[in-house]
């Protein structure tokens, strides 16, 4: 190919509907923003403006006017060698500060040179054997429930279309683990694992009196038990479960190795909206280094956005502990129809760029 130039289009905002609450939030609906990378053939690469409200580090007015701005990207034949190294380049024209945007604009970068190249998004930024890459990313479904039997009843449904782990956030604070308890007998008869997110709402002090009843559970992991002095405390004398990094890593140094350290994390859940592309990528580089399980979550995306979270996730992700990437109501009427998810797994596609068809058609 010769070199294009390529001009960046955002699409109008639009509001997509969702339920959702997690750590005292509810979303009944989220903004996002289509991202089209066009160039003279006609060749276009979409990706998705998704910020989370109230969750995310930045905001979908401010990516809007910052992807607006920029200027027509050059992309040469040198460049579908190294995508790595052009991904980092097309971040830096979008302030750090908006991870979001970022993400988008690299996504729909990601798909144009996919298309050009012939490839999947996923292969281009793939580092991991290929051995590995051809296997499938297990998944987490995340449950929701107002009671017992509700949550008994979607964890069944969850165990029959083939997911083996499913994710809890805690959100009773008399009893956090109460929940996760009543559920541990069905998923040890289905020798299904469970992950616990406590948004870092728990104090030192609740934990410590839950540490035998924590070790107890089947667990993958218990993600941001605690915000950052208490989690570190109590750590000190030894972590009773699997600990992973969540929202620790949207402003973390550059460097993992103290948080790591200080926190006892055995994994880490990267959601490239609220990170940007080039961090996760970066952020899954050192866990590799550091022996730590690397997982991908989404934000609620829309179909691109999410297309674009399983790309990563096919590229970095572990294949033994799951990804948080299981199809989400935000999804809609698509939810159910995603050819590259299937019996709790996601699977490599071969179509060149991101697989993006099923939710254009």
């Amino acid at each position: 190919m010769r070199a294009s130039w390529c001009r960046v289009r955002v699409d109008a905002k639009l509001d997509r509907p969702i339920s959702h609450t997690s750590a005292g939030r509810s979303w009944t609906s989220r903004p996002s923003a289509l991202v089209h990378l066009v160039s003279k053939d006609g060749t276009t690469g979409l990706g998705e403006l998704a910020p989370l409200p109230d969750y995310s580090p930045d905001d979908i007015n401010e990516g809007i006017r910052a992807l607006s701005a920029v200027e027509p990207i050059e992309i040469g034949p040198h460049d579908l060698s190294k995508p790595r190294t052009l991904l980092a380049r097309v971040e830096a024209m979008v302030p750090r500060s908006l991870p979001a945007a970022r993400f988008a604009l690299s996504s729909a970068v990601l798909d144009w040179v996919g298309q050009q190249a012939g490839s999947a998004a996923w292969e281009l930024l793939a580092t991991l054997p290929a051995k590995v890459l051809e296997t499938p990313v297990p998944l987490s479904a995340l449950l929701t429930g107002d009671s017992a039997a509700a949550r008994r009843a979607a964890a069944e449904q969850r165990l029959a279309e083939g997911y083996t782990s499913l994710k809890l956030k805690l959100t009773n604070a008399k009893a956090p683990l109460a929940e996760a308890e009543e559920l541990a007998p069905l998923l040890k008869e289905r020798s299904a694992r469970l992950r616990l997110d406590a948004n870092q709402s728990l104090s030192k002090a609740t934990l410590t009196k839950l540490n035998s009843q924590l070790s107890e559970l089947p667990l993958d992991s218990f993600e941001e038990p605690a915000a950052a002095e208490d989690w570190e405390a109590w750590v000190k004398g030894g972590a009773p479960a699997p600990l992973a990094l969540d929202e620790s890593l949207f402003h973390a140094p550059a460097s993992l190795k103290r948080l790591l350290d200080a926190r006892r994390a055995t994994a880490l859940v990267l959601k490239p909206t609220c990170l940007g592309l080039a961090r996760s990528l970066d952020l899954a580089d050192q866990a590799k280094r550091a022996g730590v399980e690397v997982t991908v979550s989404h934000c609620f995306e829309g179909p691109v956005g999410y297309t674009a979270v399983c790309a990563v996730a096919l590229a970095v992700a572990s294949r033994e502990l799951p990804s948080g990437l299981a199809p989400h109501g935000g999804l809609g009427e698509l939810n159910r129809s995603i050819p590259f998810i299937s019996s709790g797994k996601l699977t490599p596609w071969a179509t060149s760029g991101l697989d993006t068809e099923f939710a254009t058609r």
